[in-house]
């Protein structure tokens, strides 16, 4: 028997990425945390923040108010640090999706590679036109024009490369860092949560946690068996770790197909959340789960608007 959720409740999910310090901000993944409270209030003047599990609970949502989830793509150790003293003040609630290998490995994930060595170094451009990528120029001026410019890069790696972390990136990194330097300094407030770190915020009480894949791989460009992998492995390590079911998959880089929704259903997920806009609604696929995308570049104002656009459309319907 298929599962009732939601009922007539207006519910809708927001994702954030990255915090970092009052105007640190300098791409489009990163949230001011000054910003991000002021954000939260807002938002609590027009709905409920709830946990996920009132997604399979409908008496846990509000008929009278707007239904608010909180999700954070990936893992940073700035979710931690920053935002949960945040949401522990507010008392909010969040779902974090966490990529497992990069918990484990404590390495950065590839785009931070990438994006704060630029930033570090003010890089106008550079040339990576013998790697079968392109020539990139930066603009001069932190700020949305000079992440525009960076994330042309991020997308062509995306693009070529279907891991996002492997030799193609070394590869860029040894034009950005010609003289070998070594820049993990650049990393400690980007870095993933270690495993004592995800513990300690599950010990919060506000805080519940699902997948981001295990290697932060684009699923729908997997075969069949490195998907399941990708798939299984996580929720296995993060079930290990918190002692708990794993419910909800985010998907990196927002891309699914019916395919990956099959695999995730044969994992054993429930809830699957992509990029797409759109309200939550009994008719919708709960493993097209849409969200509203808040950025570094969002005023509290322009978050509240991208949310009432939002509600006005549904995800896709359930097959």
């Amino acid at each position: 028997m298929p599962m009732t959720i939601w009922g007539e409740n207006l519910t809708a999910v927001l994702c954030y990425h990255d915090l970092c310090k009052p105007r640190e901000s300098g791409s489009w993944l990163k949230v001011d945390i000054d910003r991000f409270e002021r954000q939260l209030v807002a938002l609590k003047k027009i709905g409920t923040f709830v946990r996920p599990d009132a997604l399979l609970e409908p008496s846990l949502l509000t008929r009278s108010r707007l239904n608010l989830l909180l999700t954070f793509d990936d893992g940073f150790i700035n979710n931690l640090r920053l935002g949960l003293p945040v949401l522990k003040r507010h008392g909010v609630p969040a779902l974090f999706f966490i990529s497992t290998e990069y918990m484990e490995s404590g390495e950065p994930f590839w785009f931070d590679r990438l994006i704060r060595p630029i930033e570090h170094y003010c890089l106008p451009g550079i040339d990576l036109r013998h790697l079968g990528l392109g020539e990139y120029s930066f603009s001069p001026v932190k700020g949305a024009k000079r992440w525009d410019d960076i994330q042309l890069l991020l997308e062509d790696v995306k693009k070529l490369d279907e891991s996002q972390d492997g030799q193609l990136v070394d590869r860029i990194l040894a034009v950005l860092l010609p003289d070998d330097h070594q820049a993990n300094n650049f990393y400690e407030d980007d870095r993933p949560l270690n495993k004592d770190e995800l513990m300690a915020m599950q010990r919060s009480g506000i805080c519940c946690f699902g997948s981001h894949g295990h290697r932060h791989r684009i699923l729908t460009k997997l075969g069949d068996d490195s998907l399941k992998e990708e798939l299984q492995q996580s929720r296995s390590i993060l079930e290990e770790l918190l002692g708990e079911p794993v419910k909800h998959i985010s998907y990196p880089n927002g891309n699914v197909d019916s395919r990956v929704v099959e695999n995730c259903r044969e994992a054993g997920y429930l809830f699957g959340y992509t990029i797409a806009p759109g309200r939550v609604s009994p008719e919708n696929d709960h493993f097209r789960i849409p969200r509203v995308m808040v950025g570094g570049f969002d005023t509290t104002a322009r978050v509240l608007i991208n949310l009432a656009r939002g509600l006005l459309r549904t995800g896709p319907q359930a097959e």
